[in-house]
């Protein structure tokens, strides 16, 4: 008899396949904050914005029962950050300039947001700041093969980002450092 090669098929990179439930998880700094993680043509996170600071936004492209492609927003009524602008100076539009020297004093946030399938939430720091549902539609992620921007595509994060994870499923918003746990489909820290 003879023997073939045992044929594993992989699943490529994991974060292209990820079409059910998921959960993007950040620990951030904003300064004004901005884009914290951007799958192009799949989903977005921001927490506040480049020059103004702004709500916790989570979009994500999906696909209703039918086929449909739509792309789904759910967002904040607080701001981040916080304590708004501090003595960074404005431009003539208006628009808060960077602001370095205060950004040690600036609080660490906690980002939960999850895509289940029948809807969507935020969570800061432990706390549900938005939530959305389908309408009792069971929807999935749109697969498309994109490259992952931690902090968007070139200036659209002001602030520090120290770590970074995408889980497959909901996972609960805890407090504590990101480990690698079988539900993870990528672990990113930018610690000192």
């Amino acid at each position: 008899a003879k023997m073939g090669r045992h044929h594993i098929p992989q699943e490529g990179n994991p974060l292209n396949h990820m079409i059910g439930p998921f959960t993007l998880e950040a620990f951030i700094i904003p300064d004004m904050g901005g884009v914290v993680l951007h799958k192009p043509n799949c989903y977005t996170l921001k927490v506040g914005d480049v020059r103004k600071g702004g709500g916790a936004v989570f979009d994500v492209h999906t696909l209703d029962p039918s086929g449909e492609v739509s792309s789904q927003r759910v967002i904040s009524k607080a701001t981040y950050p916080y304590g708004g602008a501090t003595g960074s100076g404005t431009y003539a539009s208006g628009e808060f300039m960077p602001d370095d020297y205060h950004l040690p004093s600036r609080e660490l946030l906690y980002v939960n947001a999850q895509f289940t399938g029948k809807r969507m939430r935020i969570y800061i720091n432990t706390d549900l700041v938005a939530d959305m549902d389908f309408g009792g539609e069971e929807r999935i992620v749109r697969s498309f093969s994109s490259d992952l921007f931690i902090g968007g595509m070139g200036g659209e994060f002001r602030g520090v980002i120290e770590s970074v994870r995408i889980s497959r499923g909901e996972v609960d918003p805890i407090l504590r450092p990101f480990t690698d746990a079988p539900e993870t489909a990528g672990l990113w820290k930018f610690e000192d």
